[in-house]
Parts: C-alpha cells; structure tokens; sequence
C-alpha cells in the first residue's frame, strides 16, 4: 500500500495528469479494503480461508482457459502454457489444496463488491 501510495504522490508532483492516480488509488483503496475485512475475521481463520480460495479460483479459472488453448491446438502445449501450468500447480501445493477442492466462486465465502457487510 505504501509502494501504490508513493507511486500516487510522486505522480502528482510530477505533474502527470490524473490517469494512472486513478486506478493507484483504486488498488491502494481495495488492499486497505481487504486488510480491513481480514483483520475483523471472528477469531477462526474463515475470512483467511475465503481469501486464499477466492484467489485460487481465479488461478483454476486461468488454467482453465489455457488448457481450452491446448486441447483447440491438438494436446500441443506452448512453453508458456508449461510454465503456467507449472506455476498455479506449485501455487496450489503452496496452499496445500487440490484443484478439485477449490470451491465455486459463488461457495467460496468471500465477499462480493455488491454485497458489503457494512452498507449492504
């Protein structure tokens, strides 16, 4: 949050418009957002838990479209497609979860933007 608010500030005295300050202060805001969210977790680690899985969800998401690529080339992987597939399996083994136990991203216990315990 820091390095985002530097870049925000440093941009501003550089007299370089407001394009970029935009969507800084949009990340810089998000990241507060979801250190505020995590630090309120009720004590059981489920908010962690949400956190983590919603992210993976992304990463099965990702290696979902990446093996369609494949499968409409033939089976015939790319080195990137390697090294993707190589990265979210050492990532998954980091959080110590299979692919087949990721949730749905409508199961998973995150938040949506539209739903906000305090305004919602």
């Amino acid at each position: 949050m820091v390095k985002l608010m530097k870049s925000l500030i440093r941009q501003l005295a550089d007299g370089h418009g407001g394009d970029q300050q935009i969507a800084i202060n949009r990340e810089f805001m998000d990241s507060v957002s979801t250190v505020q969210y995590l630090m309120s977790d009720p004590g059981d680690g489920t908010r962690f838990t949400s956190y983590v899985m919603d992210s993976l969800i992304a990463e099965r998401e990702f290696l979902k479209d990446v093996r369609e690529q494949v499968t409409q080339r033939g089976d015939r992987m790319i080195p990137i497609e390697e090294r993707i597939n190589r990265s979210i399996a050492e990532t998954l083994a980091a959080a110590g979860v299979r692919e087949e136990d990721i949730p749905a991203r409508r199961n998973n216990g995150w938040p949506s933007a539209r739903v906000c315990p305090r305004f919602g």
